[in-house]
Protein backbone atom coordinates (compact mmCIF):
# COMPACT_ATOMS: atom_id res chain seq x y z
CA UNK A 1 0.00 0.00 0.00
CA UNK A 2 1.11 3.61 -0.49
CA UNK A 3 1.03 5.96 1.97
CA UNK A 4 1.85 8.86 0.02
CA UNK A 5 -0.59 12.03 0.04
CA UNK A 6 -0.09 12.70 -3.78
CA UNK A 7 -0.73 16.72 -4.57
CA UNK A 8 -3.25 15.50 -7.12
CA UNK A 9 -5.48 14.38 -4.15
CA UNK A 10 -5.19 17.56 -2.85
CA UNK A 11 -7.65 20.52 -2.73
CA UNK A 12 -5.53 23.90 -3.88
CA UNK A 13 -7.13 26.76 -5.36
CA UNK A 14 -9.51 28.75 -2.96
CA UNK A 15 -12.78 28.56 -5.30
CA UNK A 16 -12.22 24.88 -4.72
CA UNK A 17 -12.88 25.73 -0.91
CA UNK A 18 -15.45 27.89 -1.33
CA UNK A 19 -17.15 25.44 -3.39
CA UNK A 20 -16.75 22.92 -0.53
CA UNK A 21 -18.17 25.65 2.20
CA UNK A 22 -21.27 26.88 0.13
CA UNK A 23 -22.44 22.97 -1.56
CA UNK A 24 -21.26 20.73 1.03
CA UNK A 25 -22.41 19.02 4.36
CA UNK A 26 -20.46 19.67 7.66
CA UNK A 27 -19.97 17.93 10.50
CA UNK A 28 -18.45 19.61 13.87
CA UNK A 29 -16.42 18.06 16.63
CA UNK A 30 -14.08 19.30 19.52
CA UNK A 31 -10.93 19.37 17.84
CA UNK A 32 -12.14 20.11 14.15
CA UNK A 33 -15.10 21.08 11.44
CA UNK A 34 -15.19 18.45 8.56
CA UNK A 35 -17.05 19.49 4.95
CA UNK A 36 -18.11 16.57 2.58
CA UNK A 37 -18.94 17.25 -0.65
CA UNK A 38 -20.24 14.51 -2.98
CA UNK A 39 -18.77 14.89 -6.64
CA UNK A 40 -19.35 12.36 -9.22
CA UNK A 41 -16.96 9.74 -10.59
CA UNK A 42 -13.61 11.91 -9.76
CA UNK A 43 -11.10 10.77 -7.24
CA UNK A 44 -11.44 11.98 -3.62
CA UNK A 45 -9.61 15.48 -2.69
CA UNK A 46 -8.81 16.89 0.62
CA UNK A 47 -8.08 20.20 2.10
CA UNK A 48 -6.63 20.95 5.37
CA UNK A 49 -7.22 24.47 6.83
CA UNK A 50 -6.26 26.23 10.30
CA UNK A 51 -7.66 29.93 11.15
CA UNK A 52 -5.50 32.11 13.41
CA UNK A 53 -7.56 31.07 16.47
CA UNK A 54 -5.87 28.40 16.57
CA UNK A 55 -2.60 30.06 17.89
CA UNK A 56 0.68 31.34 16.08
CA UNK A 57 2.16 29.66 13.11
CA UNK A 58 3.69 27.42 14.86
CA UNK A 59 0.46 25.53 16.54
CA UNK A 60 -1.37 26.17 13.49
CA UNK A 61 1.48 24.15 11.37
CA UNK A 62 1.44 21.18 13.88
CA UNK A 63 -2.22 21.34 13.90
CA UNK A 64 -2.26 20.78 9.76
CA UNK A 65 0.60 18.32 10.38
CA UNK A 66 -1.52 16.05 12.80
CA UNK A 67 -4.45 16.20 10.17
CA UNK A 68 -2.50 15.26 7.50
CA UNK A 69 -1.12 12.79 9.10
CA UNK A 70 -4.51 11.46 9.86
CA UNK A 71 -5.37 11.54 6.52
CA UNK A 72 -2.23 9.71 5.32
CA UNK A 73 -2.65 7.23 7.12
CA UNK A 74 -5.84 6.50 6.55
CA UNK A 75 -6.74 7.52 2.93
CA UNK A 76 -7.45 3.72 1.85
CA UNK A 77 -10.35 3.57 4.40
CA UNK A 78 -11.94 6.75 2.64
CA UNK A 79 -14.27 5.86 0.26
CA UNK A 80 -13.84 7.72 -3.25
CA UNK A 81 -16.45 10.74 -4.72
CA UNK A 82 -15.52 13.52 -2.10
CA UNK A 83 -14.04 16.35 -2.11
CA UNK A 84 -13.14 16.90 1.76
CA UNK A 85 -11.93 20.08 3.80
CA UNK A 86 -10.98 19.34 7.58
CA UNK A 87 -10.60 22.72 9.55
CA UNK A 88 -8.68 22.75 13.20
CA UNK A 89 -10.12 24.35 16.13
CA UNK A 90 -8.11 25.50 19.18
CA UNK A 91 -7.72 22.14 20.93
CA UNK A 92 -5.80 20.73 18.01
CA UNK A 93 -2.87 22.64 18.51
CA UNK A 94 -2.94 19.81 22.22
CA UNK A 95 -3.99 16.80 20.92
CA UNK A 96 -2.17 13.90 20.71
CA UNK A 97 -2.13 11.76 17.36
CA UNK A 98 -4.68 9.18 18.91
CA UNK A 99 -6.97 12.07 20.01
CA UNK A 100 -7.06 13.43 16.47
CA UNK A 101 -7.31 10.10 14.74
CA UNK A 102 -10.22 9.01 16.98
CA UNK A 103 -12.16 12.45 16.17
CA UNK A 104 -11.37 12.64 12.46
CA UNK A 105 -12.66 9.03 11.77
CA UNK A 106 -15.61 9.15 14.12
CA UNK A 107 -16.43 13.10 12.07
CA UNK A 108 -15.79 10.95 8.88
CA UNK A 109 -18.08 7.94 9.57
CA UNK A 110 -20.52 9.85 10.78
CA UNK A 111 -20.78 11.28 7.05
CA UNK A 112 -20.55 8.25 5.78
CA UNK A 113 -17.16 8.92 4.04
CA UNK A 114 -15.40 6.25 5.97
CA UNK A 115 -15.14 2.29 4.81
CA UNK A 116 -16.93 0.35 7.87
CA UNK A 117 -14.69 -0.07 10.52
CA UNK A 118 -14.70 -2.47 13.65
CA UNK A 119 -14.23 -1.35 16.94
CA UNK A 120 -12.38 -3.45 19.72
CA UNK A 121 -12.21 -2.27 23.53
CA UNK A 122 -9.52 -3.02 25.73
CA UNK A 123 -9.01 -2.37 29.04
CA UNK A 124 -5.65 -0.53 28.31
CA UNK A 125 -6.65 1.59 25.36
CA UNK A 126 -10.66 3.34 24.82
CA UNK A 127 -11.06 2.03 21.96
CA UNK A 128 -8.82 0.31 18.85
CA UNK A 129 -9.87 1.04 14.92
CA UNK A 130 -9.16 -2.35 12.82
CA UNK A 131 -10.48 -2.38 9.35
CA UNK A 132 -12.04 -5.53 7.82
CA UNK A 133 -8.23 -5.90 5.27
CA UNK A 134 -6.26 -5.96 8.66
CA UNK A 135 -8.47 -8.42 10.59
CA UNK A 136 -8.48 -10.50 6.94
CA UNK A 137 -4.83 -10.42 7.56
CA UNK A 138 -4.52 -11.21 10.36
CA UNK A 139 -6.87 -14.40 10.19
CA UNK A 140 -4.71 -15.63 7.37
CA UNK A 141 -1.44 -15.29 9.24
CA UNK A 142 -3.36 -17.68 12.21
CA UNK A 143 -4.78 -20.27 9.26
CA UNK A 144 -0.94 -20.62 7.97
CA UNK A 145 0.86 -21.33 10.95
Amino acid sequence: MDYRLDKTRRIINNNEYRLVYKHGKYEVGRLCVLYRMPVAKQKTRIGFVTGKKVGCAVERNRARRLMKEVYRLNQHQIREGYHIVIVGRGPLKDATYERAEKEILYLLRKKQALSIILYRTTSMDSAMLWSYSRIIRYMDLVEMS
